[in-house]
């Protein structure tokens, strides 16, 4: 990304979540675990809650589980990306399918390979498989949200699983238009329920090949479901070096058209400016001159690892910050107080108004910077709501948008913020200026 003029992306993240609000109560039907999974992308937000898993949960609950530890996401993908993808709702799914929105038949497949799962939701990389197994169904849908339940025995109260359904859908609000997939399975001992929803924002309407050739054209054409006064096209390639492609934005539909200008995997990320400040709203894999993976890389993001050497969260991301920048060949950024404290305030705004965003009610970056005497030629904004600091980075890596924010070159100094919500979760923000 070249150097623009001031303030010139302020991205945000609704990043990857890991196991949310974790729950064990007695009821008429039997002893429930439950577990909830907020995605960035990826479920996503967080791991709402500190306790064990729903699939990982007592010894007991796994021994009755009699599907084995990694049956999924050995995936075959589909063709090609597009949306929506209608679908039919089974009958024992109604009532569940009423509170959840829209159906659509990508998430509903994620959803029946997620309930196949023991234990998702309690690793670090479950993100990253949930955001596969997504882009494999051929979904663009971003901030994807995952929630399961297990219960003993195959009779069970459907008023209590829709009220903690309902519960868990409350927990969240991206705007936009709920689409939801739904699961039951049902094995020895136990009977599975998972659900994936995403509030939808943008839609593909001329379909994405999933496989292309080198220098073959796409097109590419959007329709935003919200108001958005800007957008932005950002492929990302083999290399790490997110690259900015021409798009337009008339009517609410973006179009954009652009070669695959070698072979690997490559990312395609719509960005759209809305209210609440420019966020991802819609994403594809094309894989030029190879083959879609049968399953997921386990491939942390750089710098992961040095956030193992702090025990404070906002040190962590610092840490994982500066040893993805070293490792892309970019300097490290130092902290500038003045940063980390409206970075600070900036996090606890979004905690207080239960979502992310640049402008949470506390004014744009801009706004902000420029409101405690801060002026900066250049500025940028990264913000996410995950289950750790480990997920936030991993999650900022992963989306073009924000690794631009992370690798730009014209950036000199860094204030970040790690805040941890009563639940267990953390609202992070990283803010990027070049100071005089």
């Amino acid at each position: 990304m070249t150097d623009e003029p001031i303030f010139p992306n302020f991205s945000y993240l609704d990043a990857p979540s890991a196991a949310a609000a974790i729950r064990k109560r007695g009821s008429g039907c039997g002893r429930v675990a439950w577990i909830a999974m907020i995605h960035l992308g990826l479920w996503a937000c967080s791991p709402l809650g500190r306790g064990e898993s729903a699939f990982a949960g007592p010894e007991a609950i796994r021994q009755r589980l009699s599907i084995g530890s990694e049956p999924l996401l050995v995936a075959q993908w589909e063709s090609e990306t597009r949306s929506p993808r209608e679908s039919a709702v089974d009958q024992d799914l109604t009532q569940l399918q009423q509170l959840c929105g829209r159906p659509d038949a990508a998430l509903a497949s994620v959803a029946t390979r997620l309930a196949k799962i023991p234990g998702f939701g309690a690793r670090v990389d479950d993100p990253d498989r949930l955001s596969f197994a997504l882009r494999a169904s051929g979904s663009p849908y971003v901030w994807p949200r995952a929630w399961s339940v297990v219960l003993p025995g195959h009779r069970f109260n459907p008023e209590l699983v829709s009220t903690r359904f309902s519960r868990w859908l409350r927990t969240f609000n991206d705007g936009g238009e709920r689409r939801c997939g739904l699961a039951r399975l049902e094995t020895a001992e136990n009977t599975v329920f998972a659900a994936v929803a995403s509030d939808v924002v943008a839609d593909i309407l001329s379909p994405l090949p999933t496989r292309a050739r080198t220098g073959q054209w796409l097109d590419l054409r959007v329709r935003l479901l919200s108001e958005a006064s800007d957008a932005k096209v950002i492929l990302e390639g083999p290399s790490n070096e997110p690259i900015v492609v021409p798009a337009s934005l008339s009517h609410g539909e973006v179009r954009s058209r652009f070669p695959m200008s070698g072979p690997g995997a490559w990312l395609v990320q719509v960005l759209a400016t809305m209210s609440t400040g420019p966020r991802p709203v819609a994403e594809a894999e094309v894989f030029v001159d190879e083959e879609p993976p049968r399953q997921p890389e386990k491939r942390p993001a750089p710098g992961e690892s040095a956030g193992r050497q702090a025990e404070d969260p906002t040190e962590a991301l610092y840490l994982m910050l500066n040893g993805s920048r070293v490792k892309e060949g970019r300097k490290s950024l130092p902290r500038d107080r003045r940063l980390d404290r409206l970075a600070t305030e900036h996090a606890q705004a979004m905690l207080a108004a239960g979502h992310i965003g640049h402008d949470v009610g506390d004014g744009s970056p801009k706004f902000r910077l420029e409101n405690a005497g801060i002026f900066a030629a250049l500025a940028g904004e990264n913000v996410a709501h995950a289950a750790d600091a480990a997920r936030a980075h991993r999650a900022f890596w992963a989306s073009p948008s924000h690794r631009s924010n992370i690798l730009h070159r014209g950036f000199r100094n860094v204030g970040l913020a790690v805040i941890r919500g009563p639940d267990g979760t953390v609202w992070a923000c990283e803010l990027f200026a070049a100071l005089d």
